[in-house]
């Protein structure tokens, strides 16, 4: 009887360890645990790059929190309860984190990828949207920062967090020079006046801004600079050829311009420069205009007898020139019409930059190549004279 009795035990056991497990503090119920699945537009091996899917989400963690009834109940104040992927499923990366459902329904608020620390968590949770509930420190500027909220939630087996992207990304600048002998030579390119380093604050409806920001977007060629010629691009044999200077592994993800709430985000409100002069003149110049175009330092030349015209920079030294990024046509005779659409948040914009009367503008909005053009307004009209010879 006593053996029966064991064997019963042992079997009882074995079925109980599916949905239990046992840490430090004894046996873990996991039937009223509070466990996610997540959605997104190898472990724990995320360092930087585009999250495109869940499957990119599951190489690393994402951090959560949740509230029941206004109070921080999963997570604490300065930390996010780690969410970590065990090849079928997310779970807690310490079981000491876990809670369980309460007898009402709850908030949940996420972020991704997860940090240990840097990140604040409000409790008890706003009452307004002033005040953000979650606010994420992003200090690396090469990662894909993704946030999600689930609010009002019963209580449900999986509780899936449906993330959204924080920021935009320069996907790619490509370059074709069409000018006749035109060369540049590019050491830096900058996005000034929109940053990618910062805070993202998300409010209590989940819906996400900015907070404090000052590290403008870099994309430094020292190393290497890059030299560019109507040779290289448009007679090179290779129709519609480009350049390119940054393409998408070069993590170029720039804070969302839009004053209002687009794709889940509110952006910096910062427009983008129009490739006219207009406010530009005396201390105010495209660096301090504060607007959104390309910084470019590089040099630009074409040839003379005995040696190159510099058009920016000199042989020793590289210089600046700006270029707008408001996607028509701002040649250097009339750049009017630009389309300013503002960048939006999971959107990756690709810049094609077709250099074919100029290259780029001053600080002050003026053409660095302006051609000599011609037209004509007037032609003198004959003047009839009638001379009488008397022989």
């Amino acid at each position: 009887m006593k053996k029966k009795f064991f064997y019963l035990c042992a079997a009882l056991f074995a079925l109980s360890s599916c949905t239990n497990e046992i840490i430090e503090e004894g046996f873990v119920d996991k039937s009223n645990a509070i466990s996610f699945n997540s959605s997104a537009p190898k472990t724990r091996a995320y360092t930087a790059g585009d999250v495109e899917n869940t499957t990119d989400l599951q190489e690393g963690n994402f951090g959560v929190v949740g509230y029941s009834a206004g109070d921080l109940y999963l997570g604490a104040a300065g930390k996010a309860a780690k969410q970590t992927y065990d090849g079928s499923n997310w779970k807690y990366a310490n079981p000491g984190e876990i809670r369980y459902w309460p007898n009402n329904n709850m908030d949940f608020y996420a972020y991704f990828p997860f940090s240990a620390s840097g990140d604040v968590f409000a409790d008890p949770k706003p009452a307004d949207n002033n005040t953000p509930v979650m606010t994420i420190t992003n200090e690396s500027g090469n990662q894909d920062v993704l946030f999600a909220s689930t609010l009002n939630q019963a209580r449900v087996e999986r509780v899936d967090m449906k993330f959204h992207h924080a920021f935009s990304k320069i996907q790619g600048i490509e370059i074709q020079i069409k000018n006749k002998d035109v060369t540049v030579k590019v050491q830096k390119i900058e996005v000034i006046n929109t940053s990618t380093k910062g805070v993202v604050q998300v409010n209590k409806d989940g819906k996400a801004s900015y907070g404090a920001n000052n590290t403008t977007r870099v994309f430094d060629f020292s190393a290497a600079p890059v030299t560019i010629d109507e040779a290289h691009t448009y007679n090179s044999g290779v129709t519609d050829q480009f350049e390119t200077l940054v393409q998408g592994t070069d993590n170029g993800y720039v804070f969302a311009t839009n004053s209002a709430e687009a794709n889940y985000v509110t952006g910096t409100g910062t427009p983008l420069w129009d490739g006219t002069n207009a406010g530009l003149g005396g201390s105010t110049t495209l660096d301090n205009l504060g607007k959104v175009c390309l910084k470019l330092t590089c040099k630009v030349t074409t040839p003379k007898t005995g040696g190159n015209y510099y058009h920016v920079g000199s042989t020793s030294d590289y210089g600046v020139m700006y270029i707008p990024i408001s996607g028509s046509q701002a040649t250097a005779t009339s750049p009017s019409g630009a389309d300013t659409t503002p960048l939006l948040a999971g959107k990756r914009y690709t810049y094609k930059i077709v250099m074919e009367n100029n290259v780029g503008f001053d600080e002050n909005g003026n053409a660095i190549l302006l051609p000599i053009l011609f037209k004509s307004t007037s032609v003198d009209s004959w003047d009839d004279v009638t001379v009488t010879i008397t022989l």
